[in-house]
């Protein structure tokens, strides 16, 4: 059966909503639905103390941490342990035992089979268990601000505890019987132990009260009030029906009674009540710290723009290449999210590459909400080469445990718009031949070997050509233009008018260059490397002697 327990977990944190745990409750359950689990005491924000019932109300023995669920707010602990308390040392139990030792208890015979039935509940006693007795006696002691005529003894040694109940049936049985103040008194020793330990009160009686100088009421309202205790009854009153006082006392204070309508019950029910106290399980749990780890954006463009120079590349080994970069964001944001029921000690934030590792960050407390990591533009090239960016936080709570949250890869597209130049023919033969006329003066005449020269670009732009211009010029200024729109043809033919000769003839190699900007607006520049002129000149001078006849 799953019930839902009243008594709420203070202290525990919804992570990182920041609301207590106590708003939830605690739910808990065995893998036996018909069983009934009772909360009896909470230890901090990771152990309890259970009971575990029958839907007979027996208990239930032999569970172990595989047979325990808990949860909270949509969560399942993990059960790290599950005791009974009998078999664990981390919690004494708080034991009082109030026994009629009247006279009448010799009359009936009782006295032998007593003080076995207390023998076999002392067996549940271990080192760190408090045990006190209360018996009556004719002398008053004062408790809780009453004279009552009791007699009380402490023992954590099961031997002494032995010794004195023996001893008093021998030697000190009263003609009185003051079960009321022997209550009252048992009570007061009750609410001196500590509340956050098990706490049990067992009253053993033979007879109706004749001379206590309290009433029922006074009993009962005195046990009003006291948490976290359980009070037991036997009923040896030489009556059939159960005392109705016993009844009510046992009953409202979370608790039973047994009617003993013999001496050959006594052991029984001693047995009976033994077992009500080792049928307790201290169950130790942790609910794990969950979260995720998101990143945006989920890619990073890195645009290289690589401009090419055919000259240099001819010396690769000398060159550094002229690449720029740009990339689509400014930065990474990480966003956090961690779900626990306890508070968070610190984190750890590390991003990383095939490079290495770009950034860390930790901090103390809840990480927050969102994390930025500027991307650095002189870091451009690491970056692209480094592969995809991966990311992982270290998140330890409150109880040391321990968990790792990993964003999914941030994929880095590298987006090379580069090409070449190449111009036709390599080299440019332009024959020059002067006439002389010592009259008139020189006359030069030009002819080159090619009337046009060949470009063939060669253009790799992702995003696209949007336009194109190509300048042909040499040290005498610029020879000719050509431009325009989309992506340029595979050839591109200049034509060498004559009219150009004599600049090409005074400027020397004729320098190609090619700039393409795409759809994003960059620009790249490509040079082919130099067409060589080669200036043939054919001169001559002519003299006549003499000068005149």
């Amino acid at each position: 059966m799953r019930i839902r327990v009243i008594a709420l977990l203070m202290g525990l944190l919804l992570g990182v909503h920041g609301l207590a745990m106590a708003e939830t409750g605690l739910s808990i359950t065995t893998t036996a639905p018909e069983n009934v689990v009772s909360i009896e005491q909470m230890f901090g924000d990771d152990k309890v103390l259970l009971s575990v019932k029958d839907p007979s109300g027996n208990p239930v023995h032999g569970l172990n941490q595989e047979n325990f669920t808990v949860t909270a707010a949509g969560r399942t602990a993990r059960i790290l342990s599950a005791e009974p308390v009998s078999e664990s040392l981390d919690v004494p139990r708080n034991i009082v035992l109030v026994l009629d030792n009247s006279f009448s208890m010799i009359q009936r015979n009782a006295v032998k089979p007593l003080l076995e039935g207390v023998d076999e509940l002392l067996k549940i006693a271990r080192p760190i268990d408090h045990v006190q007795v209360v018996v009556f006696s004719k002398d008053p002691v004062n408790l809780g601000g009453r004279d009552l005529h009791v007699k009380t003894f402490a023992s954590q040694q099961v031997v002494e505890l032995k010794n004195f109940v023996s001893g008093i049936y021998k030697d000190h049985t009263t003609s009185t019987t003051v079960l009321y103040e022997g209550i009252l008194a048992g009570l007061d020793l009750i609410r001196a132990t500590p509340e956050n330990e098990p706490r049990f009160m067992v009253v053993f009686s033979d007879g109706e009260d004749l001379n206590s100088a309290y009433k029922s009421d006074d009993v009962l309202n005195a046990s009003r009030g006291i948490d976290n205790f359980h009070l037991y009854t036997i009923d040896y009153m030489p009556v059939a029906t159960k005392n109705k006082f016993l009844t009510e006392i046992a009953e409202g204070n979370r608790g039973e009674i047994w009617k003993a309508t013999s001496e050959t019950n006594l052991v029984p029910i001693f047995q009976s009540v033994a077992s009500r106290m080792v049928y307790y399980y201290m169950v130790t749990y942790l609910f794990p710290t969950t979260g995720n780890l998101g990143v945006s954006p989920e890619g990073l463009n890195i645009d290289e723009v690589e401009n090419f120079d055919a000259l240099a590349m001819e010396k690769p080994e000398t060159v550094q290449l002229d690449i720029s970069r740009k990339i689509d964001a400014s930065g990474l944001q990480f966003r956090p999210a961690v779900d626990s029921a306890y508070s968070i000690e610190r984190w750890t934030l590390k991003v990383s590459n095939d490079a290495g590792v770009l950034f860390t960050e930790f901090g103390k407390g809840l990480p927050p909400a969102e994390i930025l990591l500027p991307l650095d533009l002189n870091t451009l090239g690491a970056l692209a080469a480094g592969g995809n960016i991966r990311a992982s936080m270290e998140v330890v709570d409150s109880k040391g445990q321990t968990v790792e949250l990993a964003s999914a890869p941030v994929t880095v597209n590298p987006v090379r718009t580069k090409g070449n130049l190449t111009v036709a023919p390599a080299s440019l033969n332009l024959d020059e031949v002067t006439n002389f006329d010592a009259a008139g003066g020189p006359t030069v005449m030009r002819k080159a070997d090619q009337t046009s020269l060949t470009l063939r670009p060669v253009v790799e732009a992702p995003h696209g050509v949007s336009r194109w211009s190509v300048t042909v010029a040499n040290g005498a200024g610029t020879l000719a233009e050509r431009s325009g729109e989309g992506v340029p043809e595979a050839e591109i033919t200049v034509p060498l008018e004559a009219g150009d000769l004599d600049r090409v003839a005074a400027g020397g190699d004729i320098k190609v260059t090619m700039e393409v900007q795409d759809q994003m607006g960059q620009n790249l520049v490509l040079a082919a490397k130099p067409v060589k002129v080669n200036l043939i000149r054919t001169t001559g001078s002519l003299t006549v002697s003499p000068g005149g006849v």
